[in-house]
């Protein structure tokens, strides 16, 4: 019988807890189990789990993967969910009630693999600018029901599908980041149609430290790396559209300084379209997943 897995990648958080919670409070859809894979290099997470073991109806199952390697994480989930449905949720987020309901019903359309929308909750001390434009959320791109990007925040993939069976996230992107892109951009050019389960949720409280303009700079800047990775575009074509692009950005956000949501809006693409040069040429920031 088909088991319908979910798996949380964890590393030292403690909001692991309320991400289990959420998945053991899902209906009318429940997971067979919880996998949970523990990527400190010792385990760190396993009290945690110990102690939530009588307080939750879904069987938690523990994994430690050391390594500090998110795509080996990953892997190990695929691993120990052969020929099942597995959906993917990060520590840091929780699940709304019907999530699972929502995704599972879009992949039943004859999909490989479904995405879904990560939703940004922000604090009262937020400035307007950000809860308006939410540039920590994260939305596939789709167009009629087909998400032509991947994320693992916010997916459930069938690995009964021959194609999706046989994938693996590359480790060589596991600290670098970027693996779930890489992954989900690998299975579409291998024929694999991705859904998009827009009311399937997760949410994710953003914290004090990722507030900053810089941070979100950076991250925009990792996005346009891992736009790199993926494209097939010549190198060289790459570059100049990307630095074509940015150009026009920064433009664009010169004449935006009087609405601060447009301003950073085209100030983030532009970030996102300099990182995609810089990534085109083999220019990195370092390595994401170390410096968590």
């Amino acid at each position: 019988m088909t088991e319908l897995v979910v798996a949380i990648c964890t590393y030292r958080r403690d909001s692991l807890a309320n991400a289990i919670r959420s998945v053991d409070a899902q209906g009318p859809l429940r997971a067979s189990r919880i996998l949970i894979i523990d990527n400190d290099e010792a385990p760190t997470a396993k009290p945690m789990i110990d102690g939530l073991l009588t307080s939750i109806r879904t069987p938690l199952e523990y994994l430690h993967m050391p390594g500090r390697n998110i795509a080996l994480a990953r892997n190990a989930a695929l691993e120990h969910s052969m020929g099942n449905r597995l959906a993917f949720l990060d520590d840091d987020e929780t699940a709304a009630p019907d999530w699972l309901l929502e995704l599972n019903t879009v992949l039943s359309r004859a999909f490989g693999a479904v995405m879904g929308p990560q939703i940004a909750v922000y604090p009262d001390t937020a400035p307007t600018w950000m809860t308006e434009l939410s540039p920590h959320s994260h939305w596939p791109k789709s167009e009629d029901g087909i998400a032509l990007t991947g994320h693992t925040a916010n997916c459930l993939i069938d690995l009964s599908h021959p194609v999706m069976a046989e994938m693996r996230f590359d480790e060589a992107l596991g600290r670098r980041g970027g693996s779930d892109s890489a992954y989900f951009a690998a299975a579409r050019k291998k024929g694999v149609q991705l859904g998009y389960a827009p009311d399937a949720h997760v949410f994710e409280p953003v914290p004090a430290a990722r507030m900053s303009r810089r941070w979100l700079l950076r991250r925009r800047w990792r996005v346009g790396e891992v736009l790199a990775d993926i494209s097939e575009a010549n190198r060289a074509s790459l570059i100049l559209t990307a630095f074509a692009k940015t150009g026009w950005c920064v433009g664009a956000a010169a004449l935006s300084v009087w609405s601060p949501a447009r301003f950073h809006k085209a100030l983030f693409r532009g970030a996102m379209h300099a990182g995609m040069a810089a990534g085109a040429s083999g220019i990195r920031l370092g390595e994401y997943y170390r410096e968590k």
